[in-house]
């Protein structure tokens, strides 16, 4: 199964979402930025799920955490938030994120979301391998 991290300070959104993907994918979660990152050192996820807008750590200053760092920068993140300001979207979007969702987001279109991502990696990656 991939792993996902959910990154939200929502303990509720993270448990609907969790719930949504359990079935088809390995579910952690992460209520701070912090909480991601220290989540992150132990287990690289295949995919990570985060929100913009957080306390101490907002989604922007996590993600250039992560890619700042050789170990980490190489996971995928899709934001998945209700931020939709230009200039927020805009500054999420030059560091490169997988995709950036605007919640609330319906569970079907969620899921084939997240199979068309693994399904588009799953082909870049044997297209490197080959």
């Amino acid at each position: 199964l991939k792993k996902i991290l959910i990154v939200d300070d929502d303990p509720d959104y993270i448990r609907t979402i969790r719930e949504i993907l359990k079935n088809k994918y390995r579910v952690s979660m992460a209520t701070s930025g912090v909480q991601a990152i220290a989540s992150l050192v132990k287990k690289i996820p295949d995919l990570m799920l985060l929100d913009y807008d957080m306390p101490v750590a907002n989604g922007l200053q996590v993600m250039e955490m992560i890619k700042a760092d050789d170990k980490l920068k190489d996971i995928p993140i899709m934001f998945v938030t209700g931020i939709d300001d230009r200039e927020d979207i805009m500054k999420v979007l030059e560091l490169g994120p997988a995709d950036y969702i605007l919640k609330p987001i319906k569970s079907a279109d969620l899921l084939e979301k997240l199979e068309k991502f693994f399904l588009t990696k799953a082909l870049k990656d044997t297209g490197k391998n080959s």
